[in-house]
């Protein structure tokens, strides 16, 4: 096998480098000649049940030409044999059917294939449908299907067609087992419930019943139980002389060496075991794994008070699993995981479709968690039914929002715990399991009410390494939020109307919290305030991740470096012009902390001819007058102090500029090197040199330099 598997792989890579070199008329036509060879060899591979293989080649078809259907059946087919859900083969399937186009196969195989998905996720009208649509399926897997949709339906109506095609079925293909297997499992379960015996089916029950009665020994692949039922649905009425029919078919099933938790109830009943050995029987199956309705049924046979007594203390400490059946199609849709008598571990799959609608972990039969597929939501109880934490999974963050509840304000599950009615009235004891509530009993958990409810909330924050914000909330609005990494805030924010207006940031970390931001929010999406990037990274810093067209926007930065309550810095953002994107600021700085801007920087938003207008503000020493600088595009351009004009020069080094007159260049020097002392913007001081004085301002990247007249 190992040397066939080998030589497929061989031939295939030969397929797709003879593709490659060979010349060809178009691309198209050369990928669809790949993706067939891709399709051979992945047939070859399912013919011999090699699925990994098939799905290989299959996928690698798919990458040449994803319009091949026989190409998406085949990966269905062998996903469904490798075991992958039935969530993640339905697609595929419904590619195949509705996408794509068909060149060896036909679409009655994968017809099948979506009936039967359709059927075991509880959608049997749809499943019907889709076999009886034209052209017309006829097929053992096709009247097995539909037998299966028509009993699942379960009304007397469906239960005759069920029953009809069963009989047509096992005529025409009398070594197919499955229908025996349909009959017996369905037919059971209304055999118990109604608590009939063999005197009591309907005729055309007990005629099916005979007839599978005879063909089960020569089936070559019948499982065990087959036998078990046949015995079931045989005649229990005693000769003068031997044993029943029943009887003597449950002895054949024991001799043979065959196990069946059923034949522990089946032969408790005829008498052939006694009760402490039908208990002895019965834990081998129970101590892992056993059905509700057996577990049930085994439960009301009991009468001696010291095997009920026994059964009662063995559920009491009981570890194992429970399945159960919560709709009546015979497919478990709910596993549950016992410890010391209780529910440990809940799953529940109410479609069938192999991905759990949701699950609990429980607190020896109490939920503390529940945690649902469908919204990536986890709902932590501390008081159960009432929620105290919910938690979402944020793919984005790759974490989750955490919402923290106020104590018994929300109350929702999907289940409750009960004693189990059946086993209570058999054993006088409470053996607990989940019931499911149904539709109208539930109460919805939406995110509107969770976060009516909410005390705060936490989000992981991308804004800084291992951020986390937490938020405040009052009646589902938020109120305030502290920004922090492990135990240190190093940011607080205030919201008015669940909006945030302002944030107090600690940028070094030194515990004052020197910069306040104060946000504004505009419905207008053409940007007039900030650019795209800027509003992504506002996004990231307020709410933990960015968010496109948000509306919000920075109006102000004031920055109080020694902590006195003065701004020493202060920066406003302008909005754009009408049909330009680029906004404007004003940056202040007060140096003596008098509450009054000392230099101030203007960028106007841009203008029609694309031009970036500036104006640098300071005041010459002395004379207190107020000088201004006007550049464009960040080359000065005029100079006014006061009502007078004054000349701007350029001096020898880089973004240096001489007011009204020009110094030597050790004056030049002198200046840059000394108000180079800080890196800060928004400098103005005195230098001297040469037994002269000049006035030293830095505003953005450019030094002006200008002498002071005594």
């Amino acid at each position: 096998m190992l040397k066939k598997t080998v030589s497929y792989i061989f031939i295939s890579a030969v397929y797709a480098a003879f593709t490659f070199a060979s010349p060809v008329n178009s691309a198209s036509s050369a990928n669809r000649r790949t993706a067939i060879r891709y399709l051979q060899l992945s047939k070859q591979f399912a013919s011999e049940k090699l699925w990994s293989e098939a799905d290989s080649n299959a996928k690698m078809g798919l990458a040449y030409d994803d319009k091949i259907a026989d190409l998406w059946y085949l990966r269905a087919v062998s996903q469904m044999n490798l075991g992958e859900k039935k969530y993640a083969v339905l697609p595929l399937v419904v590619t195949a059917l509705t996408e794509a186009e068909w060149v060896d196969y036909n679409r009655d195989g994968a017809r099948i294939l979506y009936a039967d998905i359709l059927c075991t996720t509880r959608q049997y009208t749809q499943s019907l449908s889709v076999l009886d649509s034209s052209p017309f399926i006829y097929s053992a897997d096709a009247e097995y299907i539909r037998a299966k949709n028509y009993y699942c339906l379960g009304d007397e109506e469906n239960l005759k067609k069920a029953r009809s095609r069963i009989d047509s079925a096992r005529r025409v293909y009398p070594a197919d087992e499955r229908f025996a297997e349909l009959f017996y499992s369905h037919e059971y379960q209304i055999f118990r419930k109604t608590e009939q015996k063999y005197s009591d089916l309907s005729d055309d029950v007990r005629s099916l019943a005979d007839a599978f009665a005879l063909t089960v020994p020569l089936y070559k692949n019948a499982k065990n139980d087959l036998e078990i039922f046949a015995a079931i649905f045989s005649s229990d009425e005693k000769p003068p002389k031997g044993d029943s029919k029943k009887v003597r078919m449950l002895k054949a099933f024991n001799s043979k060496g065959f196990t069946s938790p059923l034949y522990a109830i089946e032969a408790l009943k005829s008498g052939l075991l006694t009760e402490d050995s039908a208990l002895d029987y019965f834990y081998k199956f129970s101590d892992l794994k056993i059905e509700l309705s057996v577990l049930e049924d085994f439960a009301a046979l009991l009468k001696g008070e010291e095997v009920k007594k026994e059964f009662s203390e063995y559920l009491n400490s009981y570890n194992g699993t429970v399945v159960f059946d919560t709709d009546g199609d015979l497919i478990s849709n709910m596993t549950v995981i016992y410890k010391r008598g209780r529910p440990e571990s809940i799953f529940y799959d109410e479609n069938q479709d192999d991905e759990n609608e949701w699950t609990s972990i429980c607190d020896f039969g109490v939920p503390q968690k529940i945690s649902m597929s469908e919204n990536a939501l986890e709902l932590e109880y501390s008081s159960w039914p009432y929620i105290s934490f919910a938690n979402y999974k944020m793919e984005s963050l790759h974490s989750d929002l955490r919402i923290s509840l106020i104590a018994e304000t929300l109350e929702w599950t999907p289940f409750n715990v009960a004693a189990d009615i059946s086993i209570k009235n058999s054993l006088n004891f409470e053996f607990f399991i989940p019931v499911i509530l149904s539709e109208t009993e539930k109460k919805s958990v939406s995110s509107q009410k969770l976060i009516k409810a909410a005390l705060s909330y936490s989000i992981p924050s991308k804004e800084r390494e291992g951020a986390v914000i937490q938020v405040s909330l009052l009646n589902g609005v938020a109120q305030i939020a502290g920004y922090s990494v492990g135990d240190k805030i190093y940011a607080m924010a205030q919201f008015e109307n669940g909006i945030p207006v302002s944030r107090k940031v600690d940028i070094n970390g030194d515990g004052l919290f020197e910069t306040t931001e104060f946000y504004g929010f505009t419905t207008d999406q053409d940007q007039k305030f900030i650019s795209t990037n800027d509003e992504l990274q506002i996004m990231t810093n307020l709410f933990g991740s960015a968010a496109s067209g948000s509306g919000f926007y920075l109006k102000k930065i004031t920055v109080d470096q020694n902590g006195d309550t003065v701004p020493d810095f202060i920066e406003e953002y302008l909005p754009a012009s009408e049909g330009n994107k680029i906004p404007g600021k004003i940056s202040s700085w007060d140096t003596n902390g008098d509450g009054v801007w000392d230099v101030q920087y203007v960028k106007q938003p841009s203008s029609v001819d694309g031009k970036v207008r500036e104006e640098a503000k300071f005041f010459q020493p002395f004379t207190n007058m107020l000088v201004t600088v006007y550049s464009e595009d960040s080359v000065p351009v005029s100079v006014q102090r006061g009502t007078e004009i004054l000349s701007v020069v350029k001096g020898n080094s880089k973004n240096f500029y001489w007011i009204s007159n020009t110094g030597t260049q050790k004056n030049e020097e002198n200046i840059i090197k000394e108000i180079n002392q800080t890196a800060e913007q928004g400098v103005s001081i005195v230098v001297e040199s040469d037994k002269k004085r000049f006035l030293a301002v830095r505003i953005e990247k450019n030094i002006f330099g200008m002498e002071i007249q005594n």
